[in-house]
């Protein structure tokens, strides 16, 4: 058996099929047949233009009764919670003050969250400055110096003259220094900047914030002197954060935290508070509703325009132009119907509230039987209905158009090979061998 259908039926369709051949080569070598096929082939050519026309224009409009019902349902899909892709599941976080704390999305969020971010302490790097040396005058003392941090300890040696005995300036001797330590591994960034009254100054910064960072200077220092005293201090971010009650603190090494078990990332600024919140886009989900509004009037008006296709087309009219929802939700999700039944969306009414209580308003919309449920739910049924009931006035018109004028020529066509097989086959495929094989007999008793 393959897709359901036995080796039975596999014999019985090509016996069907032998037997209609057979049947066809003894009616063509009738006279009778012969004497007829030119009148009705010319009867027929006049209504095949007519036919043609009619059926292409029944296709066009199932196709594009599909497309609007799609339509429909793809902008209802988008708003429904069911839907893991959806709009009202892919949630966002924000804070109430970026100023304190910036906030980005690592991994897709679960749920909901509201969480207070209080910072109390900002986490820096260390950083150390020369007191400041003219630049042109002569280096008068080589810098032999030591650097220690986390990455280990590192020598420096910066001779005062050149390989030739020539004595540096102060700027030289800085420059040299900051070419030695940027390219070593001691995890420290040197600069020289220079002030306005001329005067040189070096200095030099942890790579990292945080106290792991931290860094001594010892030696003779000569044209840096003054370095080895930190002029800020490394420091760890320390900060709280308060959720469903309860308060935790935490210290970091970075200004960059982790939050929900890292699927949201906070940027630390300054101190202070902020709030850390969770939840769906409400522009996103504005311009969902108005599109969903716009689809829906879209299909109701397609329906009016198409009513004489067919009588299933009354009925789907009918459901769509029923409420959607009750008299209060909709005043809730701004939706009124205009004098022509037309679905209207007033922005403002939503989103004033979605601020006033968001958990309600998105339930309405977006939850299990809410407005996007029933509104998808609709035009899915309109999609499945039948499509004989949809279309069905259009084919009582083609087979009108069909039938030969002709008695004669009706009965040697039978009218309309279509309805002639059709009725044959109703009681099945075994009934229609039997209707052949009795017309191959007929025509050898002839």
């Amino acid at each position: 058996m393959i897709n359901g259908i036995g080796s039975s039926y596999n014999f019985y369709n090509y016996q069907t099929t032998i037997n209609q051949l057979k049947l066809q080569q003894a009616i063509s070598k009738s006279p009778d047949y012969n004497s007829y096929r030119g009148y009705v082939d010319s009867m027929q050519s006049q209504n095949t233009w007519i036919n043609k026309s009619q059926k292409s224009s029944s296709l066009n409009f199932l196709r594009n009764y599909n497309t609007a019902m799609s339509d429909v349902m793809q902008s209802a899909n988008a708003l429904r919670t069911s839907n893991s892709a959806g709009i009202m599941t892919s949630l966002s976080a924000s804070s109430s003050n970026s100023d304190v704390a910036s906030v980005t999305q690592n991994f897709k969020l679960r749920q909901k969250k509201d969480i207070t971010l209080n910072v109390a302490q900002i986490a820096v790097a260390q950083k150390n400055s020369s007191a400041g040396i003219k630049g042109n005058d002569i280096a008068k003392t080589d810098m032999n110096f030591s650097i220690s941090s986390k990455n280990g300890n590192f020598l420096f040696n910066i001779k005062a003259t050149d390989k030739n005995g020539i004595a540096k300036t102060n700027d030289a001797m800085l420059a040299e220094a900051v070419n030695a330590i940027n390219n070593s591994n001691a995890g420290v960034k040197a600069t020289v900047e220079k002030g306005k009254d001329g005067n040189s100054t070096l200095t030099l910064e942890s790579g990292t914030t945080g106290t792991a960072s931290a860094f001594t200077i010892n030696g003779q220092l000569g044209a840096a002197e003054g370095i080895q005293t930190a002029a800020q201090e490394a420091s760890d971010a320390q900060y709280s954060i308060t959720e469903n009650g309860m308060t935790q603190s935490y210290t970091a090494q970075s200004n960059t935290v982790q939050l929900d078990y890292g699927r949201m990332q906070a940027e630390l600024k300054s101190t202070g508070k902020t709030s850390i919140t969770t939840g769906t886009d409400p522009n996103r989900i504005v311009s969902a509703v108005s599109s969903l509004v716009d689809s829906y009037n879209k299909a109701t008006d397609f329906l009016k325009n198409n009513i004489s296709h067919g009588s299933g087309i009354s009925r789907q009219l009918h459901n769509f132009e029923r409420s959607i929802a009750s008299e209060s939700s909709m005043e809730r999700l701004g939706l009124s119907y205009s004098k022509d039944g037309r679905l209207m969306f007033n922005e403002e009414t939503f989103r004033k509230s979605l601020e006033e209580d968001s958990f309600l308003t998105e339930e309405l919309l977006s939850g299990s039987n809410g407005l996007a449920d029933n509104l998808f739910n609709r035009a899915s049924s309109a999609a499945t209905a039948n499509s004989a009931s949809l279309i069905n006035n259009d084919l009582e018109a083609i087979g009108n158009q069909g039938i030969s004028t002709n008695n004669s020529a009706a009965t040697m066509k039978g009218n309309d090979s279509f309805r002639l097989m059709a009725t044959y086959s109703r009681a099945g495929m075994f009934n229609l061998n039997n209707f052949a094989a009795v017309g191959i007999m007929m025509n050898y008793l002839a």
